[in-house]
């Protein structure tokens, strides 16, 4: 198959009832009308970056879509939280650790 493009390679696997797909590229993707029909590709909110087009929640289900509101949080955002709620570590504990160089 190496000596094919993709378009070739998928058409000799179709002929053989070869089940199969290209591997997109992302630009590819964004760009696919399927995708585009079926809102695959969403726009979020990011705090650093405005607003990003992003994969959709797959499978989408008919009783719980789900859905995607935003990027996620910042590297660290959660991690005061994580240590006092997860690991009962105290205001005055983190704080040890972050002058530390323990975490950031």
């Amino acid at each position: 198959m190496a000596a094919h493009d993709a378009d070739e390679a998928c058409r000799i696997l179709d002929e053989h009832s070869v089940a199969n797909a290209p591997v997109r590229t992302i630009d590819e993707l964004f760009a696919d009308p399927h995708y585009q029909e079926a809102e695959m590709i969403v726009e979020v909110p990011d705090e650093a970056l405005g607003t990003v087009r992003m994969q959709a929640v797959t499978p989408r289900l008919s009783g719980t879509p789900g859905k995607v509101y935003r990027t996620g949080p910042a590297h660290g955002a959660d991690t005061d939280r994580v240590l006092a709620e997860e690991l009962g570590l105290t205001p005055d504990d983190i704080a040890a650790y972050r002058a530390a160089g323990v975490i950031k």
